[in-house]
């Protein structure tokens, strides 16, 4: 499997529909791709609409996982777990890709070696663009990205759009990778106990090597901050009403 579509979904039915009809539209060979939907707590029928379009649709390999822990990032590292290809790629549900997506991220992670990679983001509205939409707000809430044709490297100053984007699998593994094949220490990859993560951390990962006496080394975490230092420091978000 070289890769792997990851879409996280909450409460939207209707628009992961659009979504699912463009990836079936990949002109890849089926065999070399595959679409994990993760279905993040929706209270919806969002997860009883994908089946039906997965039963649907049954020479793709489509499958549907479901993540009870809210949360983008839980949503995607599930993903990441139940996927197989050896390349990621995320997009999100409220949106379509073109028939060209899973080709180009293969040619470009087979033949230019990146561990990384993004591409153009569009806006598209329902009922035209609203007359309230400056490119400021759109940056934070779409943000549109298209950095033209050819393949290059992202400017320092530009955030890739979280909506299309890719990774190498090893991405994922590099730290765990590094301590065990460079430094020869085996270690332990995981999520910290309540009582362990960073202070202020909705979860801590980590990589922990373990000690002759059996007490664990803490080789290196990644945090997971989501608001909770904006309510601390009461940075608030308005949207078009100023509510």
């Amino acid at each position: 499997m070289k890769l792997s579509i990851i879409i996280s979904t909450y409460n939207r039915a209707t628009s992961l529909m659009r979504t699912l009809e463009s990836v079936v539209q990949q002109s890849a060979d089926l065999a070399v791709w595959e679409c994990v939907v993760v279905n993040n707590a929706s209270t919806d029928d969002t997860a009883a609409q994908c089946q039906s379009f997965i039963d649907s649709h049954p020479s793709f390999n489509i499958r549907l996982v479901e993540e009870p822990k809210q949360g983008l990032s839980h949503a995607r590292n599930c993903g990441i777990r139940a996927s197989k290809g050896a390349y990621i790629a995320f997009i999100d549900d409220d949106e379509t890709i073109s028939k060209e997506f899973v080709d180009a991220y293969i040619e470009l992670f087979t033949e230019h070696g990146a561990f990384a990679a993004a591409g153009a983001v569009e806006p598209c509205y329902d009922g035209g663009r609203p007359r309230w939409m400056s490119k400021y707000p759109e940056q934070m809430i779409a943000n549109p990205i298209d950095l033209g044709k050819k393949i290059c490297r992202i400017p320092s100053d530009i955030t890739p759009a979280g909506g299309n984007m890719a990774f190498n699998r090893e991405v994922f593994t590099l730290y765990g990778d590094f301590a065990e094949n460079y430094m020869a220490v085996p270690v332990v990859r995981g999520v910290k106990s309540a009582n362990e993560r960073f202070a202020g951390a909705l979860d801590t990962y980590t990589i922990e090597g373990l000690m002759q006496d059996g007490k664990a080394l803490q080789c290196g975490t990644s945090h997971f901050l989501g608001q909770n230092f904006a309510k601390a420091f009461n940075v608030q978000f308005v949207d078009k009403n100023n509510k």
